[in-house]
């Protein structure tokens, strides 16, 4: 009897293992080891996307709300002429990390700043390049 008991504590310790690797490989890929868990730029942020370069066509404004929650980034722009949705991650030291804007759940911008105490300065181009800006916010929530 004491064989089978020893064969199931040693598949108990194989699973847990590989359970731990995998979840160490997922925290790799993301950028954010302990993804999930508070981060100091967690809360909720509002502010604005400016234009500063390129066809007249471009978005001039928008308002800009996200939430980092685990240092997970989402949220909205409401601009002129057309809406977009935010995402990526903001890593520990409140850069951001795979910054997008997407319209239509297709990426059309990316996105690059960093956090800094209750702050935010980005700045946001266009995938092709025709336009590009900068993105301001400030915290209202945590």
């Amino acid at each position: 009897m004491p064989v089978r008991h020893d064969k199931t504590a040693a598949r108990i310790a194989r699973c847990a293992g590989v359970a731990a690797v995998l979840i160490a490989l997922a925290g790799c890929e993301s950028g954010n080891l302990f993804q999930g868990e508070p981060t100091p730029w967690d809360g909720r942020w509002t502010g604005r996307m400016l234009f500063t370069a390129g066809e007249p066509a471009c978005v001039k404004r928008g308002a800009v709300r996200v939430e980092i929650a685990g240092g997970d980034l989402t949220g909205t722009v409401r601009g002129s002429g057309a809406d977009f949705g935010v995402r990526g991650e903001v890593l520990e030291d409140g850069e951001v990390y795979k910054g997008l804007l997407t319209r239509h759940s297709q990426p059309t911008a990316g996105l690059e700043g960093r956090f800094e105490d209750e702050t935010f300065d980005g700045r946001w181009k266009y995938n092709d390049g025709r336009c590009r800006g900068t993105i301001k916010l400030r915290r209202v929530g945590r």
